[in-house]
């Protein structure tokens, strides 16, 4: 940018103006002041709607073969970001869901569960089949807790199972669902 002065509207000091400054093809971008950003930092400035756009070109690159990658969050989404189908059938078949969660900080359990939660409510209601793989994706990461659960799957279906019995906020939108009252068992 180059500043150019213009008088001021009532006399006095001029103020200053920013102009773009021309791009030649060819010639080097300017230098902007400051740090550079690491390329690992950069998905901190997206938004969480260019997060999901960034999620569904990532998983092109994910080593599964998927027939087709789609985008499907926003609202109603049923907790579903972005479907990557490993066959024609999309939904209705082999599947895995990539939950993108932009968030300021690290994913917590009370961000994951009720997302989670969302997932089973779309297969009781014939939405989608069960996917395969569930994944969060935040460039925060998660949280300590919801990490630890994530490594001991028999803790995450204890917690989560908790969560249901408790029928706190979580799971305040799904009261009086005929399949919200049925118990689940526990593991053998």
């Amino acid at each position: 940018m180059s500043l150019a002065t213009q008088p001021h509207a009532g006399g006095g000091a001029p103020e200053l103006i920013d102009f773009p400054v021309p791009v030649v093809p060819g010639s080097p971008a300017p230098a902007l002041p400051g740090s550079p950003v690491p390329p690992a930092h950069r998905i901190y400035f997206y938004s969480p709607d260019e997060w999901e756009v960034f999620i569904t070109e990532w998983a092109t690159g994910v080593t599964v073969s998927y027939r087709q990658i789609k985008q499907l969050g926003g609202s109603g989404d049923r907790g579903v970001d972005v479907a990557a189908f490993k066959s024609d059938r999309g939904l209705e078949d082999a599947w895995d869901c990539f939950q993108a969660k932009h968030y300021d900080g690290s994913l917590t359990v009370s961000d994951a569960f009720p997302e989670m939660l969302k997932i089973f409510h779309g297969v009781v209601d014939a939405f989608y089949c069960l996917p395969d793989r569930y994944v969060f994706v935040a460039p925060r990461g998660c949280g300590p807790t919801l990490n630890r659960l994530l490594s001991k799957p028999t803790d995450l279906r204890k917690k989560f199972l908790e969560l249901l019995d408790a029928r706190g906020t979580a799971t305040r939108q799904y009261d009086g669902s005929p399949w919200f009252v049925v118990k689940v068992p526990a593991a053998p």
